[in-house]
């Protein structure tokens, strides 16, 4: 007898409003840790970072699962490295990964004021030109731990723009994350509504884009990123066709351990976008494989970026 399909899991996404719908005992835990958070990003950022890093290194022993894929990740796109070096690596992006949580709640709660000075930014006058020329603008930025608090920097600098999001099953997580993106963004758009990015490009308006998580669905393919096969998001290619929108890359960084950041917006792809949408996503691919060798620690290992392989590529999580 066929085995049944299992069902996917019903998500509810509630409307905009009071939190007060969120009281149940279900969500005590979260408002827990919120409560937590809110409180520590009174300390300064120093600290935050400090007590960061030791969250991450306990998240590296109470979390296997992505440690695993971590360190498979790692082996996967620096198989030059050796052992002990990629398992330092590991531990840094784990040390990473736990100062982004306190980075997080100070790009949802924290003012303007406590902000400023501890970062630069360069090439904002390459979005005012092409602004100013009548094109929408993709920023094309990827999955680094600093993306949140950077995110907010940009706001503060002056940049009003909308920022693409990947929704949260939990719905007072949805909208906690909702809410802290739209202080760094004017309108935050799931990842999926593809519409409303191409309708926000076609009225001239700076989109913040992340391609670079693994996508399934009709516009996907595998391309190589770092030299091994991941299902990847065409997408791109077609919402800058679509809307004839400018590409510019936007790299954003972290100075080590230093409550120090730094925004880069590069100059617009050139020829962007190709005839060919899988030519476009290998190029975008190399340019954000290009950031990430600048600083390997600082980028969201955890994630399975080399999930649903064909099967000619085998299973990259196999044990």
């Amino acid at each position: 007898m066929a085995a049944k399909n299992k069902q996917p899991a019903t998500v509810i996404h509630y409307p905009p409003g009071s939190l007060s719908r969120f009281i149940g005992p279900r969500f005590w835990p979260l408002w827990g840790g919120l409560t937590l958070l809110r409180l520590a990003i009174m300390l300064p950022l120093s600290v935050q970072l400090w007590l960061g890093r030791r969250l991450g290194e306990a998240l590296f022993h109470v979390l296997p699962g992505r440690r695993f894929f971590a360190a498979r990740n790692l082996e996967l796109c620096f198989p030059e490295f050796d052992e002990a070096r990629r398992r330092k690596l590991l531990k840094d992006n784990f040390r990473n990964i736990g100062m982004s949580v306190f980075e997080i709640a100070m790009a949802w709660w924290a003012s303007d004021r406590r902000l400023q000075g501890l970062y630069e930014i360069e090439g904002l006058d390459e979005v005012a030109m092409e602004l100013a020329d009548g094109h929408g603008v993709i920023l094309l930025t990827a999955h680094f731990t600093s993306l949140d608090i950077c995110g907010r920097m940009l706001n503060i600098a002056g940049l009003s723009y909308d920022a693409m999001y990947r929704r949260h099953n939990n719905p007072l997580m949805e909208e906690i994350m909702r809410r802290g993106r739209e202080r760094c963004a004017r309108t935050a758009i799931a990842k999926t509504d593809l519409r409303g990015i191409i309708r926000s490009l076609r009225n001239n308006r700076p989109v913040w884009y992340a391609p670079d998580q693994r996508s399934r669905g009709r516009m996907s393919a595998v391309v190589a990123f770092f030299g091994e096969a991941a299902v990847t998001s065409t997408a791109t290619s077609l919402i800058a066709k679509s809307s004839q929108a400018r590409v510019l890359p936007l790299v954003t960084t972290r100075d080590g351990n230093r409550p120090h950041y730094k925004l880069r917006i590069l100059p617009a792809l050139d020829d962007f976008p190709g005839a060919d949408a899988l030519a476009d996503t290998l190029r975008i691919n190399r340019v954000i494989e290009s950031w990430i060798r600048e600083c390997p620690e600082q980028y969201y290992w955890v994630h399975r970026r080399f999930r649903y392989r064909p099967e000619e590529h085998g299973d990259a999580y196999a044990r």
